[in-house]
């Protein structure tokens, strides 16, 4: 599916041809549908994920951002002081919420990255309390590898990349992630772009796995449907706000 605005029509179609009825009748404005097809397909593609045993199979959820600016941090903010010729970066923008909690993969970005050999080299994770004990073991090779840890602020989540004497160019950094919201990724600025948010989130991109859409669109139409037989005269999302139509989607 290609936008928010055609997973919605093509809804409506399902919705039509399950009931009988024309999907009007069912009092269904586009932002109450997005919110149940987005909510749907966030639990289902995470047990997508888990029957298939490797979240590197499930295709349509798994995104990549393929260029996070990094920016120094104040030592204040580290978890520790890191030793003479180490650094401490931060993406420049918090990351998007991801279903598993941790990204999939976190890499150098290979024309950043100098002393790579031009190989992409890959960074490990280290939890926020025990990023100390990592980088200062008595294992030459501990000391000298590449880690990130992760750090919540509230809904707002930081990635923090340590490195070393070798890696000190390092600007930007790489993630493949299985985020709840797609539409995060998709917005992501990339290196050298400011924050920006499109006029209508109905123009948007919206990607479900063709192996979930039918369970999807089902959860969704159930719902919408216990929603309105338990309370028929109250309208969660006003039909008069100004994108509970849109042009191209029946009314």
């Amino acid at each position: 599916m290609d936008t928010v605005a055609y997973a919605i029509n093509a809804f409506r179609h399902y919705a039509e041809d399950a009931t009988g009825r024309a999907s009007d009748d069912l009092t269904m404005p586009n932002p109450l549908i997005y919110y149940y097809l987005n909510m749907f397909r966030q639990s289902e593609s995470a047990k997508l994920a888990r029957q298939l045993g490797n979240v590197g199979q499930s295709a349509g959820t798994i995104q990549t951002i393929p260029c996070l600016e990094l920016v120094e941090v104040d030592v204040v903010e580290s978890p520790f002081v890191p030793a003479t010729g180490c650094y401490f970066l931060k993406g420049k923008h918090p990351i998007p919420t991801m279903l598993e909690g941790l990204p999939i993969q976190v890499t150098t970005v290979a024309p950043d990255c100098k002393n790579c050999d031009k190989e992409i080299r890959e960074f490990t994770y280290v939890p926020w309390p025990n990023f100390q004990y990592a980088v200062n073991s008595r294992i030459e090779a501990q000391n000298n590898s590449l880690y990130y840890t992760i750090k919540n602020y509230g809904s707002k989540t930081d990635i923090y990349i340590y490195t070393n004497s070798k890696y000190d160019s390092l600007k930007a950094v790489a993630l493949t992630l299985i985020p709840k919201n797609p539409i995060e990724v998709t917005n992501f600025p990339k290196c050298g772009e400011d924050v920006s948010r499109p006029c209508s989130y109905l123009t948007d991109k919206f990607i479900i796995d063709p192996e979930i859409e039918s369970q999807v669109f089902q959860l969704t139409l159930q719902s919408i449907q216990n929603s309105r037989n338990g309370n028929p005269r109250f309208d969660v999302f006003n039909n008069t706000l100004p994108d509970a139509y849109a042009p191209g989607l029946k009314r």
